[in-house]
Formats: structure tokens, C-alpha cells, sequence
């Protein structure tokens, strides 16, 4: 039992970085949302997708888990296809507290995409 307790670690170890880096990668997809909207640029780039794709497969090292790979980007990006706005980021508003050590708040811009 302590291995699969130490498997099922590192499973959530890796869990962790995971949506850390989703994180990230939906931060910048607001960022190349917005900066398409500001330049009357479409949203939706099919052919993007599928370079995303492709260079995603390339960089597998075990070429069986590439059908996998190709699902689980392919569900990675569907938020930015399925949001009312066509993929248009919405900015929301916020008051949130400054970073540790100063004093007040801080406005804030969120990005969402449902």
C-alpha cells in the first residue's frame, strides 16, 4: 500500500503543476483574445488549432498516448470556442486586496471566458 500511496503522490504532485500551467495558459489566451479584439482580428482560428495540435503530438515521446494527447487538447482549448461571446474574453471589474506589505486595495481586471 505505500507504493500506490507514493504513486497516487506523485499523481497529485503532478495534478498540481497541472493546473498551475492551466492557469498560465488561460491567462494568456485573455491576453491574445484581447489583443485580437483590439485589432478587429476573428477569435476562432481553426488552423491555429490545428497547429497547436500537431506541434503538440510531435513533442510526445510515446507516440501511443497520441489520440489521447490530441483529445485532451483539443478539450484544453474548448473553452475559448464555447464562451457567449464566441470566444471574446469578458473583463470584470474588481477591488482586491494590494500585494502583502502594502496597505489598501487595488482594481483589478479578470478575464473570463464563459
Amino acid at each position: 500500500m505505500d507504493q500506490l500511496r507514493e504513486l497516487r503522490d506523485q499523481i497529485d504532485q503532478i495534478d498540481r503543476q497541472m493546473v498551475a500551467l492551466f492557469e498560465q495558459r488561460m491567462s494568456v489566451v485573455c491576453r491574445v483574445a484581447e489583443f485580437k479584439r483590439e485589432q478587429g482580428m476573428p477569435i476562432l482560428q481553426s488552423d491555429r488549432e490545428k497547429i497547436v495540435l500537431e506541434k503538440a503530438k510531435s513533442l510526445l515521446k510515446n507516440k501511443d498516448y497520441e489520440q489521447v494527447l490530441e483529445s485532451f487538447m483539443t478539450h484544453l482549448m474548448t473553452p475559448t470556442r464555447t464562451s457567449p461571446a464566441g470566444g471574446s474574453p469578458v473583463y470584470e471589474k474588481k477591488t482586491a486586496p494590494t500585494p502583502a506589505g502594502k496597505k489598501g486595495w487595488q482594481t483589478v481586471w479578470v478575464c473570463h471566458l464563459f
